[in-house]
């Protein structure tokens, strides 16, 4: 064992080693302010994670019902109440998921405590994936009953193919702003051709249960009734940036969409929703109770819609609007607006929140030749 005088030092040795620390002193162990500080300052971070999970599970609630707080909420698909789904809410807040704040210098203070609350972090993980579950299949029931239960129906004019001089128009309007850059400018995207030309004669929610109701009592109504000619007046813009090709008031189209609304009405979904624009007219509001819609009788207002700008903020809907009146003038004194608009069918479709047609259901035939 050349270079070993002492056989104490032999890994596994049975010699004594007492003499090799006769001279030795104990230090105490050193603490890491650097590292503390970073646990300390995850420990801050922890807690502010916590505070903001309580105040999300206390804010979630809707109409009085927070389902993260526990709450019970029933949903009635129809009139007689027979057709229900229940939910049951569940404590979703820091306590619920068994977590709770932690205090400097203790928690975090080494891996056995930091590991303790990286267990209790991957079960509340697990818990809330469970949940979300639950709650996204009961959202996906919800949202499956009331697509089949009521739909936004257009029941609206749909337009010769012959139309040409109308379409005409309506591409060069479209081409005149996009070359002052309006269009791209304002992420603005013209409905036509991307959705069909019409004009809308009735349009509210109904229950899909009636679908085969509304599509008879339309049917026998157009009947009678011949092809509809009307004749474009004026492009008009609202502040908020939503255009539209108005018509000239013809009493043929007014008559059919009176008729019309009269004999659809009772059919509608009761409790309908009034559009915010509507609401500070009281005789619009009564037109919406009573028959589902503010467009109708004596607000009945034939026109094309060319697009609208509801996705852009007050000011630059504002801003929008001041430019595109100018830009109508400009278009005006250069192109004829005059054009002739004839009515050939009368098409059921659903509809999206623009009343633009996603869908066409059924469609009616009038009969030639044209009147009005």
């Amino acid at each position: 064992m050349t270079g070993y005088p002492n056989k104490a030092f032999i890994i596994g040795s049975n010699h004594s080693t007492t003499g090799m620390f006769k001279n030795a002193t104990v230090q105490s162990p050193t603490e890491d302010s650097t590292s503390q500080s970073t646990r300390a300052g995850l420990v801050a971070q922890y807690n502010n994670v916590i505070a903001q999970i309580k105040t999300t599970s206390q804010d979630a609630s809707f109409n009085g019902v927070n389902l993260l707080n526990g709450d019970q909420l029933k949903l009635v698909f129809n009139e007689t109440g027979k057709s229900t789904l229940n939910i049951t809410g569940i404590n979703l807040d820091p306590a619920g998921l068994g977590l709770g704040t932690l205090t400097q210098g203790t928690d975090f203070i080494d891996n056995v405590a930091t590991n303790k609350v990286l267990d209790a972090l991957n079960f509340a993980g697990s818990f809330l994936r469970s949940q979300a579950s639950t709650l996204g299949s009961n959202l996906s029931i919800v949202q499956i009953r009331q697509d089949f239960s009521k739909q936004l129906i257009n029941v609206h004019l749909q337009l010769s193919p012959k139309n040409h001089e109308v379409t005409r128009l309506i591409n060069e309007f479209n081409t005149f702003l996009e070359q002052k850059k309006l269009l791209s400018h304002y992420g603005i995207k013209p409905y036509y051709p991307h959705f069909p030309l019409h004009i809308t004669l009735f349009m509210t929610d109904f229950p899909m249960t009636n679908s085969q109701l509304i599509k008879e009592r339309t049917q026998k109504l157009t009947a009678p009734w011949q092809t509809i000619k009307l004749t474009a007046q004026d492009f008009v813009v609202s502040p908020k940036g939503y255009v539209m090709l108005r018509l000239k008031s013809n009493p043929t189209i007014e008559r059919f969409a009176n008729d019309l609304v009269t004999t659809l009405a009772p059919l509608r979904a009761p409790n309908p929703s009034i559009p915010s624009w509507a609401k500070p007219d009281p005789k619009r509001v009564a037109l919406c109770n009573q028959y589902g819609s503010p467009n109708v009788f004596s607000y009945f207002d034939p026109h094309l819609s060319i697009f609208s700008a509801d996705h852009l903020h007050p000011k630059q809907q504002m801003t929008l609007y001041n430019e595109l009146q100018q830009a109508l003038k400009e278009f005006t004194r250069t192109h004829n607006i005059d054009v002739a608009v004839y009515g050939a069918s009368i098409g059921i479709g659903l509809a999206d929140e623009s009343g633009q047609i996603t869908q066409e259901l059924w469609s009616f035939n009038l009969n030639s030749p044209a009147r009005g």
